[in-house]
């Protein structure tokens, strides 16, 4: 018996090449770890299986990755077997192991057809037949990928300076209320009569706090919003129009994006919020009437965060953009009622936003994906999805009608060079850049280039170049998501990271051969890497703490228990890292002592810093504040380099430093212009 052959376990087929479990029309992807400890305690049926024998088999024997993955693992695989009488799947044997509760039925394999058989009589109906499923397969697809669904051409509802955000419709359809990002201003709210469209937008919210994506009581009296900064941290808030008083009526992540929605009788309030311990976020749902709030996700531990939701025009359903431990976005159906939940489609690609069409039978949701973002419209009878014809498309809005409002991002972005030993501050000055996207870079003075990720084939691939932004040629062909290359040391090897629809994987690529191997950690998902000064291991964070993988022999070392998400090592031996909570750089010794190297300073993501032999340059931002600052090792002193208009510069989308020129390299945006638009249903 192959381990990848497909089996029926009671009322659920189990599919390991797809990592799927099958049940009438529910499909339940898992992540492929999963389906791997579920084929391996059906091989073993009906034995008891030691916890030592599933991770010798699954995690290669790794105990300190497999003892908390197989926990997980196990937990993931209960919740997703249910049977009909609630009986469970898999019994645990207190002090020893698990067992399979039912026999697994195999199905036989129709043999492969040798090549006689091709050349039998008839053999090429067969192969015609191939060949039309392959013509129609492609007509499909392309039918799939770009469909215009009897949508209008968009027009332009808002054109102001800066980025206006997050579009949401009243009832009545006279108003639209967006979140405005105006260059060195606080965001606000602000409100558009869409009968006036000359007249000036109105600020509601005047405040020192960041607030975003709104939506209205169905009397459009009152506003219900998300409320960021200070010490209150987020707030999901009430604001009567009338008098603009305002009630905060629940917690929410301060790193979440999250969304808001109201059931159809108005009485329920759903949000994303924090979870009792505080480190997840979870789909809530509060009573108006009560102040009674609900958690409806992630009630035992989980490794997925909620990020945006809405009910179904009925208040029976609720559809969840749910991210998962390695990555990928998921599509998920939760039933009120029950509890129970489906998922409708897994998707490899960062989603921006989902609305519930009010013919109940659509969702529409926007994609981020190889630098751009578009539309698409599932159909949750027959669960396919097909592209809107529109780019740009984010956070959708439907009105009563069907039209739709969305703010249209389309910003490209490039490689961006500070000149850090000039006399005068200047502002970036663009080294990479085209009209495709690029990000990423990392550079090698050994090798003399430039590696970075670049949309230019259709996919985001590795791309090198030479530190002019000439000579440019394709790396990778594969087809996936590729994040975050670091070179190694001596400039023969790249790190990477790529993302599929079933997995997070660390990668490293031979650049003279350009063979890319697979580096076996057991992890679910990998932070940015680093490398050893020697090139024999790399570092690398899990989403709890950082890791040294040595590259021979596969083995996991643990170096942090705080929390760390990434490191790099420094020619003196330190090993400078950052936590979760990014409270500045810790710095690890040799004889594995942390403690700060500073805290006063929050930097904005986990990678948007670069040491070099004086010091660290880090991203500095406070709301619309955006500087380049510099950290002295000799002093212990801050100091700013420069300050650019807002979102100049991506925070986490890589940073390096070329010594031989003393240039600073990241990943700027073009044309930091964003407007609300709209598309109306023919």
């Amino acid at each position: 018996m192959s381990d990848k052959s497909p089996f029926k376990l009671k009322s659920y087929q189990v599919n390991p090449l797809d990592n799927t479990l099958v049940s009438g029309d529910d499909i339940i992807t898992l992540q492929p770890k999963f389906i791997e400890v579920l084929v391996f305690l059906a091989a073993k049926y009906p034995s008891v299986v030691t916890r030592e024998e599933i991770i010798d088999a699954v995690w290669d024997g790794n105990s300190y990755v497999g003892e908390k993955a197989l926990t997980n693992a196990i937990w993931h695989l209960r919740k997703s077997l249910k049977s009909a009488e609630q009986q469970e799947y898999i019994e645990t044997i207190r002090k020893t192991g698990y067992r399979l509760l039912f026999e697994p039925s195999y199905r036989a394999v129709e043999p492969e057809p040798s090549a006689k058989n091709w050349r039998q009589p008839h053999s090429w109906l067969a192969a015609t037949g191939v060949l039309i499923c392959v013509v129609l397969i492609f007509i499909w697809s392309r039918f799939m990928n770009d469909a215009d669904f009897g949508f209008a051409q968009p027009e332009l509802i808002t054109q102001y300076p800066g980025r206006e955000l997050f579009p949401a419709l009243s009832h009545d359809e006279r108003y639209l209320v967006f979140s405005w990002r105006n260059m060195d201003s606080q965001t606000d709210l602000f409100l558009h009569d869409l009968t006036e469209p000359s007249k000036s937008p109105k600020n509601l919210t005047q405040s020192a706090f960041l607030e975003s994506r709104a939506i209205w009581s169905k009397d459009d009296q009152q506003l219900f919003y998300y409320r960021k900064g200070g010490e209150q941290g987020c707030e999901v808030i009430q604001h009567r129009l009338a008098d603009d008083h305002t009630t905060p009526l629940a917690r929410c992540p301060n790193s979440s994006t999250g969304s808001l929605s109201l059931s159809a009788n108005q009485s329920q309030l759903a949000y994303i919020g924090l979870t009792a311990k505080g480190n997840n976020a979870a789909v809530f749902t509060l009573d108006l009437t009560s102040g009674e709030s609900q958690q409806l996700t992630c009630l035992t531990e989980c490794d997925y965060r909620d990020e945006y939701m809405d009910f179904s025009p009925s208040g029976e359903q609720l559809v969840i953009v749910r991210n998962l431990a390695p990555g990928q976005d998921q599509l998920i159906l939760h039933e009120l009622h029950t509890g129970q939940e489906q998922v409708l489609l897994t998707w490899m690609h960062t989603i921006r936003g989902i609305a519930w069409h009010p013919s109940n039978e659509q969702l529409i949701f926007a994609s981020h994906e190889n630098g751009q973002r578009f539309g698409y419209q599932f159909d949750l009878e027959t669960k396919q999805y097909q592209r809107l014809n529109v780019t740009g498309f984010s956070y959708p809005n439907i009105s009563s009608q069907g039209d739709i409002y969305y703010h249209h991002w389309q910003m490209g972005t490039s490689i961006m060079r500070v000149d850090l030993a000039a006399t005068i501050n200047t502002a970036p000055f663009p080294l990479l850049q085209s009209e495709f996207n690029f990000r990423y870079p990392d550079y090698s003075s050994q090798a003399n280039k430039l590696v970075v990720v670049s949309n230019e084939s259709g996919n985001d691939e590795l791309w090198l170049s030479s530190l002019d932004g000439t000579n440019r040629t394709q790396l990778t062909q594969l087809n996936k998501v590729v994040r975050e290359p670091t070179w190694s040391h001596d400039g023969r090897f790249i790190a990477f990271i790529v993302k599929s629809l079933t997995e997070n994987s660390l990668m490293v690529i031979d650049v003279a051969t350009r063979q890319v191997t697979e580096i076996n950690t057991g992890f679910v998902y990998h932070n940015k890497p680093s490398w050893s000064l020697d090139d024999q291991s790399l570092f690398v964070a899990n989403d709890d703490n950082l890791f040294q993988i040595d590259l021979t022999t596969q083995t996991v070392t643990p170096l942090s228990e705080d929390g760390g998400r990434y490191g790099v090592m420094t020619t003196d031996g330190r090993f400078i890292y950052i936590t979760a909570q990014r409270k500045g750089l810790k710095v690890r010794t040799e004889n594995g002592q942390s403690s700060a190297l500073f805290s006063e300073v929050t930097i904005p993501s986990s990678t948007g810093w670069q040491v070099t032999e004086t010091g660290v340059y880090y991203f500095n931002v406070k709301g619309p504040d955006y500087r380049l600052s510099f950290f002295d090792f000799a002093t212990g002193q801050h100091r700013d380099v420069l300050r650019v208009p807002e979102r100049t510069f991506s925070r986490s989308r890589g940073m390096t430093y070329v010594p031989e020129n003393s240039w600073l390299l990241f990943t700027g945006y073009e044309t930091p212009q964003v407007d609300i638009k709209r598309i109306r249903k023919n």
